[in-house]
């Protein structure tokens, strides 16, 4: 390899031996001898060899890094420097996120049923039947209850007697109580009007009512419109077991959970709409 300043270094010395030729066979045409020739080659030699050792930098032959040609590649190839550790004050925490279950259907003010029943029937409370609440004294009611209510009762509560039973918004903030009927019996059934009451009597008689399509157990040796019965109209004496059960109860003490009103034509009667709510026979 020979770089720019070589060339131009060659160039002069070829110049120099131009003129040294010239001034050589000057000199031999003047008597200058052959060792003054030689001589100048010599010293042509070493300049070559001094200027090589100039502008040659030294390169440490490594075989690993020579090319099949025997061109040395070491000074083309990367190395790159050993990394500095990081000293970064900084430090990543991992967080650990819970996630929470969410529903859909309900939130915080979830209302809780726990232990609750309908007022009138005194099933345990179910969601899925639809709710109504009393604003007074907080018992709730079914769906059909509150008909039944509003059919028998004047739309009145069976525990306080007003008539400020609403619909239930689920998502709603509220709480609930229970009921608890009181006991009725021959003697004292008339000042529960309006009330559900657990009431025990013997069934004396069935009757058979044909303006009503209704049927009536009757506690007392009376007339319909007279005497103190359990009364089923039209399709809750079919849900009952039909005629053939009602019949099946002459003669047999009753215990039932109902509401006692007063009709003005048909007189005290005990209304149930669940054969649940016939609590025993015997």
């Amino acid at each position: 390899r020979f770089s720019l300043k070589d060339d131009n270094e060659n160039q002069f010395n070829e110049n120099n031996y131009s003129s040294n030729h010239t001034q050589r066979e000057n000199n031999r045409t003047h008597s200058t001898t052959e060792n003054d020739y030689i001589s100048y080659l010599n010293q042509r030699e070493a300049q070559r060899t001094n200027s090589a050792s100039v502008s040659e930098p030294h390169v440490e032959t490594n075989n690993a890094n020579s090319n099949c040609n025997g061109v040395n590649t070491a000074s083309n190839s990367y190395r790159p420097t050993a990394s500095k550790q990081n000293n970064s004050n900084i430090i990543f925490r991992t967080t650990e996120f819970t996630t929470k279950k969410t529903n859909n259907k309900h939130n915080s003010n979830e209302l809780d049923l726990k232990g609750l029943h309908d007022a009138f029937t005194g099933a345990p409370l179910d969601e899925s039947l639809g709710l109504n609440q009393c604003e007074t004294c907080k018992v709730y009611y079914h769906t059909e209850s509150f008909k039944i209510l509003q059919k028998e009762n004047s739309s009145k509560c069976v525990a306080c007697q007003t008539a400020k039973i609403i619909e239930v918004v689920i998502n709603r903030k509220s709480t609930g109580k229970d009921y608890t009927p009181a006991i009725a019996n021959l003697s004292n059934y008339k000042k529960y009007v309006g009330q559900v009451v657990t009431f025990e009597g013997k069934i004396c008689l069935v009757r058979r009512s044909s303006s009503s399509n209704g049927m009536a157990l009757m506690f007392e040796h009376k007339s319909w419109c007279s005497g103190f019965k359990l009364v089923f109209l039209g399709k809750y004496a079919r849900e009952f077991g039909g005629v053939e059960y009602l019949i099946s109860l002459i003669r047999k003490t009753v215990k039932v959970r109902g509401l006692i009103v007063k009709h003005d034509i048909f007189g005290y009667q005990i209304v149930i709409s669940e054969k649940s709510m016939i609590l025993g026979v015997s």
